[in-house]
């Protein structure tokens, strides 16, 4: 019996046009030695007027937390104003 080899043909439209990733504002670009780019910023830490932390994050790393931002506040809207964090209402404990 012979094998037959099935070929799915390739998406023109997405090798004709790769997608670009756009950096939120705030990130800049840098490319490592090894040429692993990131996506790095500048913090103000909490306990001080002028410490900053410098947070660099891949492409992957970015776009997950921008869509758990995303998310939280399409949960947010879903339930109204009176959510919290923890996906509770506000007068839960009858207040």
């Amino acid at each position: 019996m012979p094998v037959v080899a099935h070929t799915v043909p390739a998406n023109p439209s997405a090798a004709a046009s790769p997608a670009t990733f756009h950096a939120p504002f705030g990130y800049e670009k840098v490319t490592l030695s090894d040429g692993t780019v990131r996506y790095c910023r500048n913090d103000l830490d909490t306990d001080s007027r002028v410490k900053r932390t410098r947070v660099c994050l891949t492409e992957a790393q970015l776009t997950a937390s921008q869509d758990n931002s995303q998310n939280f506040v399409d949960e947010v809207q879903r339930h109204g104003v009176g959510a919290t964090s923890t996906g509770t209402a506000a007068n839960a404990m009858g207040h």
